[in-house]
Formats: structure tokens, sequence, C-alpha cells
């Protein structure tokens, strides 16, 4: 049995809706993390790293596009394969951005060489 006094109930209520979760997945997951602040740092990395894995995925569907356009023997259009290619530089920049936040929850996770 956990018990709260009031002000930490409301925090715990809190965060658990801001993490979209129930207030036993919270727990469970500060259990495994280390701390509610850890569960709480690692959900919203995680959720960092879906959101940067739909703009590399956004990235490639362009590309293939691209791609797909220049072996038919049409035009590139240099605009657009720039604006892919800035893409994939803000997603890998926003992966690199969450694997630096794991960094302060997660001990042992190794840096991107």
């Amino acid at each position: 049995m956990i018990r709260h006094n009031d002000a930490e109930w409301a925090r715990v209520q809190a965060m658990a809706e801001h993490l979209g979760v129930s207030r036993p997945a919270l727990y469970e997951r500060a259990l495994l993390a280390g701390s509610v602040q850890a569960a709480a740092g690692v959900e919203e990395a995680v959720l960092g790293m879906i959101g940067a894995r739909r703009l590399l995925a956004n990235a490639a569907n362009n590309l293939n596009q691209i791609a797909r356009a220049a072996n038919s023997g049409e035009r590139i259009n240099t605009a657009q394969l720039e604006s892919t290619l800035a893409l994939f530089a803000t997603a890998i920049a926003e992966l690199r951005d969450e694997i630096a936040n794991l960094h302060r929850f997660v001990p042992g996770i190794e840096e991107d060489r």
C-alpha cells in the first residue's frame, strides 16, 4: 500500500495524466526506473523518439519518391530533395537529444558514435 498526503497524491495524478498512463503503471515504471522522476524522464524521451521515428519515416518516404522519379528519368526537384534532407537532419538531431535526455535517467546507455 502506498500512502500519500494530498499534495503528493495530486502530483502523482497529474504526472500519470501527463504521461497518459494509469497510476499503477506510473508506479511500475517508477519502480523499474528508480524513481517517479526517472520514469517520467524516460517516458518523455520515448515519446520524443517516437516523434523522431515518424519524421524519419516521412523523410524516407519522400526520398523513395524522389528516387523513383529519378530512376524513371524525371527531373529531380532540388527544393524537394533539400527539404527531405533537412527533415532527415531534424529527425536525427531530435533522436540525439532524446538519447542525451535518457543519459540523465538511465545510466549505462552508450553515446552515439
